[in-house]
């Protein structure tokens, strides 16, 4: 599944339907941060943020103890949200662990993965299209 407007992404979430992962990923940062907020505002509650929200960059953590975050049981809510930037920044091995690994996360998890630039050929961003959430926000043409 690809959405490529926040509109979408939006209809989707107030239905109360989360998808376990989501790759976020586009040029337009703004947007990007906005589907972002709106995920984590959707799936979480101001008193389960503080508990049930991590954040990370890729790279400087292993990713073993970030799916490792994402598949730990939500304290205060009862969904948990994870959030790993600069996904791009993975070695390809790094990546191909993720696509073998996201399927066993817990199902009280979202983990949103998020880059600005991704190769469409490899792995791992044809595995998020066949078989989750992709949102995509390609750089806008000015006319």
């Amino acid at each position: 599944m690809i959405y490529q407007s926040l509109e979408a992404l939006e209809r989707e979430v107030n239905k109360g339907e989360f998808r376990p992962v989501y790759l976020i990923t586009g040029h337009e940062q703004y947007l990007c941060r906005q589907a972002i907020s709106l995920l984590k505002n959707k799936a979480l509650t101001s008193e389960s943020l503080a508990f049930d929200y991590a954040e990370f960059i890729a790279g400087e953590i292993p990713i073993d103890e970030i799916l490792a975050a994402a598949n730990t049981f939500p304290m205060v809510g009862g969904r948990k949200v994870v959030l790993v930037n600069q996904v791009e920044c993975l070695k390809d091995s790094e990546q191909d662990f993720i696509v073998g690994t996201i399927q066993g996360l817990s199902r009280r998890s979202i983990l949103i993965l998020a880059a600005e630039e991704l190769d469409h050929r490899k792995r791992f961003y044809k595995a998020f299209r066949d078989s989750h959430c992709v949102v995509e926000f390609p750089k806008l043409k000015v006319s």
